[in-house]
């Protein structure tokens, strides 16, 4: 419904009312294109009568093209209407910072999903001095029967996923662009983590559909879904009052609680050569601290 430019409330009812009334298919793009002509003329919406056959014809092939991909390389799909579709992308609302993901494709155990409590995001500042308290978090997590969430935006990346398995815990990849882009092309950087996460029945899963290539503005939109997957954030990066950030600004913005490691703010980040300021809206944990008390 968002597709076509109509999100009012009460909209799948009356469309299933419908679709009974007229017996319709809608695994068939026909009946779709009939239904929004009809429901435009009953709710008086002009966008809607302009949705024409063919578009609805030319969306349902390319559609089509998308799950033969997802097929072909045993991945599939998860909505809001699945058990496991992440329940903080319900919390997102329609605010302009980030819109809830329609769907996520998923390869491996979507189950999963269902543990992660906490979303892990690295940088160039994820260094040495911060193993024994990620080793912390980690194992906290596991005790807890929970899982992180990696989105997998740079190289500091395998070393997180790395310090998971090596604490015995196997984490959920976030992955930008399509899993096609990951899982077809054999000088992907990222292969071994991959491969060693499948082969521990973990998972990997994307907010895009298959053929959208990794860009900049697809890691921008993979960083505002971060928060979507859990209700908590840890950032190894940290920014000072004013400075913006589309991750930081999008689990704030969606009330989620977002944690970053003290020692980032003491010594300086990446993005300053001086000590950043402390902000109000982040939890600051230091060494050794254990997190499982504070997790939503």
């Amino acid at each position: 419904l968002m597709v076509v430019g109509f999100g009012e409330k009460g909209a799948l009812t009356d469309f299933e009312a419908f679709a009974l009334k007229g017996n319709l298919d809608f695994r068939k793009a026909s009946a779709v294109a009939d239904m929004l002509v009809w429901y435009s003329k009953e709710a008086g919406i002009p966008k809607l009568a302009k949705v024409t056959r063919k578009r609805v014809m030319d969306a349902a092939e390319d559609v089509k093209t998308a799950f033969d991909m997802l097929d072909m390389l045993e991945c599939g799909c998860v909505s809001p209407f699945d058990r496991c579709y992440p329940s903080c992308f319900f919390a997102f609302g329609y605010q302009a910072s980030c819109y809830p993901s329609p769907v996520s494709v998923c390869k491996g155990n979507v189950d999963l999903l269902l543990k992660i409590r906490l979303s892990m995001v690295v940088s160039q500042a994820f260094s040495e001095n911060d193993e024994s308290l990620t080793e912390g978090i980690i194992q906290g997590l596991k005790d807890i029967g929970a899982l992180p969430l990696i989105p997998v935006t740079n190289f500091m990346c395998r070393k997180l996923v790395r310090h998971c398995m090596n604490c015995g815990i196997i984490p959920v990849l976030l992955l930008p662009g399509g899993l096609d882009g990951f899982l077809l092309d054999a000088d992907n950087p990222y292969a071994d983590i991959l491969c060693d996460v499948m082969e521990a029945d973990g998972l990997l899963v994307t907010v895009n559909p298959p053929g959208v290539k990794q860009s900049k503005p697809v890691v921008i939109k993979t960083l505002l879904h971060v928060a979507g997957f859990s209700p908590n954030v840890i950032t190894y990066y940290t920014l000072s009052e004013g400075q913006s950030d589309t991750m930081f600004e999008s689990a704030i913005a969606n009330k989620m609680q977002v944690f970053v490691p003290d020692n980032l703010v003491s010594s300086g980040t990446c993005l300053s050569q001086n000590p950043v300021s402390k902000r109000k809206d982040v939890v600051y944990l230091k060494q050794g601290f254990k997190i499982c008390g504070l997790l939503r």
